[in-house]
């Protein structure tokens, strides 16, 4: 059931507004206000990026826990914190038929907060270990969909072998990537697509052989290129012949360690600032505002949009959404408002991971499997008409509603989202520490989780050598420490085999901060200011005012590459 308001006309004028929790100030236009009136519901108290970091806080893509399942005692992996007293169960005994979500449902507390209601029902329902869907052998993977022969990854789709690696479509034995689509065979590799046998690069499309590259299109055996298209032997962007080319490549040792750091440091810092930049990346799309942005249109302040519709202040929405605001990964959906970890939904409002055809859902947490008409609820499985987990006729549900729904407006929860202290994950292992990185005392001060890494006391310092070809199988049984965390990690067989193969050496960092360098390589969510580098016209951009890079509106580039 939506909530009803009156139908009276209201003239609208500009108003501005100071964020409740960092205090900047933003505005609410006439399109704002439209949108609040679709989704009849109030402005929100915070800007859009408090906004999102309060719902990024609840979502732990790429941090793995050891725990027990809660129903058989099995040892299962989870993204759960294990020191934080939920109950979870694996897969098999969540879905299966041994409980019932209801039985933890409770009567409505109108001399409270509905905040704290749920929060207490989210405390005492069990919670499934991860989100995975129909894969093989990928227990150590997170957000996964038809695949298999996964490890340490997220946001995995119809992808086969992807080892630490987040956000991959249709992919084939990919290590170390991120949003990756119909590629095979790659390492290191960032927003590329239709491509083979590619590693240190980024935004390449249909490209074979191809490393230490970035925005290119249609190339073959190239290395160091900047900006360019359908080239074939090109190292550091200068045509060779094939056999110029092919001693220049045997000339570089790619498996050792300190010439991979030396290649990086050249290429980043002198070869990528003698070529322009794209202000934004905006690919086959109208209307559209943000970057990363492919085959959509009406997209307004957006980043990581594909194939999708009336997408407006959202992050990840890929996959055929439309009429998403103030959202983040959001796939197959319609009609979300300020929700967070969407997969084939309608009608979504303040909620936090709804799964496979919810539909209007109004401050649910965890729905899977055609959940509908429900509000307040927590881990629910194909139910319809529940208020805190408890079954109630169509009826009563709907005459319950109204009446919460002026109880929140009087304790002023109704039109935000559940703050982030109600979040499960530690802060600084949610998706909100990555894009919005605090220390462990402004966590703590804003009274959130932080979880401090556990060091394994037995484990001894290994002395990795610089080349591959040095690194003997003993590694497999070493426990490594992150050059920049301390955090611990091993190397399992694939990925030594992998390394060997194609001449890499052995990453000194652990996964998790891998996946964090990969972010800063990417640009940060959000539009700055500044004037093409050549023909001096406003832009809005992804590259702050002070970096070094040649940045140019959309019309001087194509006039570069093509």
């Amino acid at each position: 059931m939506r909530p009803t308001r009156s139908r009276s006309t209201i003239r609208f004028t500009i108003r501005n507004m100071n964020c409740k929790n960092c205090q900047s100030s933003f505005t609410l236009n006439a399109d704002d206000q439209r949108v609040l009136d679709k989704f009849k519901v109030p402005a929100s108290k915070l800007c859009s990026n408090c906004r999102k970091q309060r719902l990024m806080a609840f979502r732990n893509e790429m941090n793995f826990h050891k725990t027990q399942c809660g129903l058989t005692g099995k040892p299962i992996l989870t993204h759960f914190p294990p020191d934080r007293g939920y109950t979870i169960y694996s897969s098999e005994a969540f879905y299966g038929d041994q409980w019932d979500p209801c039985d933890f449902g409770r009567d409505i507390d109108f001399n409270r907060p509905f905040f704290d209601q749920v929060q207490e029902l989210y405390q005492q329902v069990p919670h499934l270990n991860l989100i995975q869907n129909l894969s093989q052998n990928a227990d150590y993977t997170n957000f996964t969909v038809r695949s298999k022969d996964a490890y340490l990854s997220a946001r995995i789709g119809d992808t086969e072998k992807a080892y630490y690696t987040y956000l991959a479509l249709d992919c084939y034995n990919l290590f170390d990537g991120y949003f990756l689509q119909r590629t095979q065979n790659a390492y290191e590799a960032i927003d590329c697509s239709e491509s083979n046998n590619i590693s240190f690069s980024q935004r390449l499309k249909t490209c074979n052989d191809v490393h230490f590259s970035i925005d290119c299109t249609g190339l073959e055996s190239c290395f160091g290129c900047v900006g360019l298209r359908h080239k074939k032997y090109h190292f550091f962007n200068q045509p060779l012949s094939k056999e110029q080319y092919e001693k220049a490549m045997s000339d570089l040792n790619t498996g050792s360690y300190a010439v991979v750091q030396k290649i990086k440091e050249r290429f980043y810092k002198e070869e990528a600032l003698k070529h322009p930049m794209r202000a934004t990346v905006i690919e086959n799309s109208e209307n559209a505002t943000g970057s990363y942005i492919y085959n959509s249109r009406n997209i307004e302040n957006s980043f990581d949009v594909s194939d999708s519709e009336d997408v407006r202040n959202s992050w990840g929405v890929q996959s055929q959404s439309k009429d998403i605001y103030e959202t983040y990964a959001t796939y197959f959906a319609e009609q979300v408002y300020e929700s967070v970890s969407l997969s084939s939904g309608r009608s979504i409002h303040f909620s936090y991971a709804s799964f496979n055809n919810s539909y209007d859902l109004w401050y649910c947490m965890e729905s899977f499997n055609n959940v509908q008409h429900c509000f307040g609820s927590v881990g629910l499985k194909q139910k319809q008409y529940c208020i805190l987990n408890k079954q109630y006729s169509k009826e009563d549900y709907e005459a319950l509603v109204p009446k919460l729904i002026e109880h929140m407006k009087k304790t002023g929860e109704w039109g935000e989202f559940f703050p982030m202290s109600m979040s499960p994950f530690a802060y600084n292992e949610s998706v909100a520490g990555e894009y919005f990185p605090l220390t462990q005392a402004q966590v703590e001060a804003k009274g959130l989780y932080w979880r401090e890494e556990i060091r394994d006391p037995t484990a001894k310092t290994y002395h990795i050598p610089d080349d591959i070809k040095d690194v003997q199988d003993d590694i497999l049984e070493a426990v490594l420490s992150c050059e920049v965390t301390g955090r611990p990690y091993k190397i399992i067989p694939q990925e030594l085999s992998f390394y060997r193969e194609n001449h890499i050496p052995i990453p000194r960092r652990c996964p998790y901060q891998r996946h964090i360098d990969r972010i800063k390589l990417r640009m940060p969510r959000k539009l700055f200011d500044r004037m093409c580098a050549h023909c001096q016209s406003e832009i809005k951009t992804t590259y702050s005012p002070e970096r070094p890079e040649q940045v140019v509106c959309e019309k001087c580039y194509l006039k570069q590459v093509y």
